[in-house]
């Protein structure tokens, strides 16, 4: 299957987020863009990344070192649940 992008501007105008948001989450490594001669992108896979992102910035008022904190705490916990289903499976 063809991966599927999204403008940054159609992701601003649909999240109601302004461009700086978006792109100063790229600047912490929170997410990566795609860019192409007439537009910046943002894999549709992301979305739900960047959906998260905007609830834990206007929701609960984290900052990006804070994000950048929360997303690699994710990863390991989702790594560990991998782990335990590996293990549970031996």
């Amino acid at each position: 299957m063809e991966e599927r992008f999204i403008s940054i501007e159609e992701c601003c105008n649909h999240y109601s987020v302004e461009t700086e948001f978006i792109e100063a989450l790229e600047e912490h490594g929170l997410l990566s863009f795609v860019k192409t001669e007439s537009a910046v992108q943002l894999s549709f896979n992301q979305l739900p990344h960047l959906e998260r992102c905007i609830r834990l910035h206007y929701d609960l008022d984290i900052n990006y070192p804070g994000m950048v904190a929360i997303e690699h705490l994710l990863a390991q916990v989702h790594e560990l649940q991998a782990e335990m289903r590996r293990l549970r499976g031996l």
